[in-house]
């Protein structure tokens, strides 16, 4: 392995060799497909440091916390505990390359969270991260394919 990153948020993620898998400590996810079955590939956090810890999404939206669950696969969130005692907030996203379906969010006021015309799983990520409060020492980073908006995915 020419490269030898401490942390590594990856999406699509087909096969993780064994030299890596006796390096890191692991989560990784299975995430659903446009008709809500596995996916071939996964979403992973790979680190050299412990993974203290999995983080619940939570939003202020019942509706947001139905979708959460539903792409629970899709999102991975964990802290990690650095050597010198840093709390990382690490988030590992696959974004489908679709909206969510209309049908589940019929008769919902999406306002607030709505970007376009329609919600994708970044949306839903960026109402929980909105409101999800980290600690003034902790650090955050997200990695996740950019499947968001009606500019970068013209119809």
């Amino acid at each position: 392995m020419q490269k030898n990153p401490d942390i590594m948020l990856l999406q699509e993620v087909w096969e993780i060799p064994e030299l890596i898998l006796n390096k890191y400590n692991i989560i990784q996810k299975r995430p659903l497909t446009k008709y809500n079955t596995p996916q071939r590939f996964q979403t992973a956090v790979l680190s050299k440091y412990k993974i203290d810890w999995e983080i619940e999404f939570v939003s202020t939206y019942d509706w947001v916390n139905k979708e959460i669950k539903h792409f629970a696969p899709n999102l991975l969130w964990c802290k990690i505990l650095l050597e010198d005692k840093t709390v990382l907030h690490a988030v590992s996203v696959y974004s489908p390359a679709w909206p969510i379906d209309k049908n589940r969010l019929e008769n919902i006021d999406t306002g607030w969270v709505r970007i376009g015309s329609d919600i994708w799983v970044t949306d839903i990520l960026w109402d929980v991260l909105n409101n999800y409060k980290i600690w003034w020492h902790d650090v955050m980073i997200v990695s996740w394919d950019f499947n968001a908006a009606v500019t970068l995915d013209p119809e």
